[in-house]
């Protein structure tokens, strides 16, 4: 979806993407020829796309697809249950806030002069709702959405900036630093994960948030409390 909304229409990339998008469910028995040969592309483009995406090769693209196919919607009776559910959801996730330390978050927020976001697909609309939230209090933060700019934007990052990651698994970053003896260099940025769950963390993370739920609906409520948060702490200084 974010090459959709970034490339020009009728590229390489937005082709590719769109057909994969359109026929997932059909390339299990698919290979780099067929799916070249039905995007009108060649092979090669195929894995650059790979690549560009922050993946190995297409293989590991139909088993990503295979595994995301795999997990299935919990069954909703009505609007009755689904609000049910969310407030469940709200009360864990209120619960687990309570452990995360927020006003050293919110203050590097505010301290430092380059701060980036950047996450998964499933982060992103947060990610832009967060930017557009606190670009109304004044504070302009970039974000970052491609893998490859991702991997640049954290290699080259200096001391004094703030890097925010949103990611359902904490393993997130390994996928798309390919150099990550680079990130343990004394000058490297302060980096917070922000994860759903937090199994292998990075040494090079400095806070790692889990919210400890399933549903990548509370990266939605957790970007509006940081707003919050952060609302509450220019007002007060």
């Amino acid at each position: 979806m974010p090459i959709l909304a970034t490339e020009e229409k009728g590229s390489t990339n937005y082709m590719i993407a769109y057909y994969i998008l359109k026929h997932a469910d059909e390339l299990q028995d698919a290979t780099t020829s067929s799916l070249a040969l039905a995007c009108n592309v060649s092979m090669a483009s195929i894995s650059r796309f790979c690549k560009y995406i922050g993946l190995d090769d297409f293989y590991t693209l139909k088993h990503l697809i295979k595994t995301n196919q795999r997990i299935e919607a919990p069954k909703i009776d009505g609007c009755k249950d689904l609000f049910s559910n969310f407030r469940y959801s709200l009360t864990q996730l209120e619960n687990n806030i309570k452990n995360h330390d927020l006003k050293q978050l919110i203050s590097d927020i505010h301290a430092s002069s380059h701060v980036v976001l950047m996450g998964t697909p499933e982060t992103f609309g947060p990610i832009i709702s967060l930017q557009q939230n606190l670009s109304t209090l004044g504070k302009i933060v970039t974000v970052c959405i491609q893998p490859q700019i991702q991997e640049a934007c954290l290699l080259n990052a200096k001391e004094n900036d703030t890097i925010i990651c949103f990611s359902r698994e904490s393993d997130y970053l390994r996928q798309v630093i390919t150099q990550p003896n680079r990130m343990n260099r004394p000058d490297k940025p302060t980096i917070y994960l922000i994860t759903l769950k937090a199994s292998t963390v990075p040494t090079y993370i400095d806070y790692t948030y889990e919210l400890g739920l399933k549903s990548p609906f509370v990266f939605g409520v957790y970007t509006e409390v940081i707003y919050e948060e952060y609302r509450k702490y220019i007002k007060m200084n």
